[in-house]
């Protein structure tokens, strides 16, 4: 992933944060609310990048792909006043605005403390207050093994990550145009792609993810980069 990102980022003189969320320490860390808080080791890293001055200002873009897709549109909703853009792409599953219970939606569940349902819903407008990119590969439509199935969320959300990030496209789009906020949602699907980072990121994602000054991309996958 590193390896994919380095020639735009050499290109346009960006800052990228890989930080490694490895699934030996951080299985759950697609949904920050969980025991074990993913959101709350990103940002003791990145007030410790501050510190040491390698990280400018308080605010960054977030991008992720895959789980870090996941992980970067929860972490932006629930810390809206942090992050500048937002750029996800070929997600397996999202959380809707909408009543499904969370994290499929912003309604009640066991699944997460009260307070993060709380937090959705009152952040709803100042999530959809931002440029969201969201990009997925023409070719995602085959169901794997990590791809999240079941009756809630195949008739929520579609049965392939393709579905499923179309639904969730328009699903934001309503929620914007029901708050009165202009629709600044990106979407396109990656021509040729299938689930493959690399290939993605030749295609045109590395381009889409890097429109920054600075930009954080959470993963779980075993490269060089920062650990959080």
């Amino acid at each position: 992933m590193a390896e994919a990102l380095a020639p735009e980022a050499a290109a346009t003189g960006r800052l990228v944060v890989l930080p490694v969320f490895d699934a030996a320490h951080w299985k759950t860390f697609q949904r920050p609310t969980q025991r074990s808080r993913a959101d709350l080791a990103l940002l003791r890293l990145l007030s410790a990048l501050r510190f040491e001055g390698t990280l400018p200002g308080h605010r960054f873009d977030l991008a992720g792909f895959s789980g870090g897709a996941q992980f970067a549109h929860r972490f932006t909703w629930l810390y809206p006043h942090l992050v500048d853009g937002l750029a996800v792409a070929s997600a397996g599953w999202w959380t809707f605005p909408d009543s499904a219970p969370f994290p499929y939606g912003m309604g009640a569940s066991d699944q997460a403390p009260k307070a993060a349902q709380i937090w959705l819903r009152s952040n709803l407008r100042a999530f959809l207050s931002r440029r969201i990119v969201v990009r997925v590969g023409e070719q995602d439509n085959v169901v794997d093994h990590n791809t999240r199935s079941g009756e809630l969320i195949d008739a929520q959300q579609g049965l392939n990550r393709l579905m499923r990030a179309r639904r969730w496209v328009s699903a934001l789009r309503e929620a914007a145009r029901a708050e009165n906020l202009p629709d600044q949602i990106d979407f396109d699907t990656i021509p040729s792609c299938g689930h493959d980072f690399v290939a993605c990121a030749q295609a045109g994602l590395a381009r889409d993810f890097l429109q920054a000054p600075s930009i954080v991309h959470p993963s779980q996958s075993k490269i060089e980069g920062v650990s959080a």
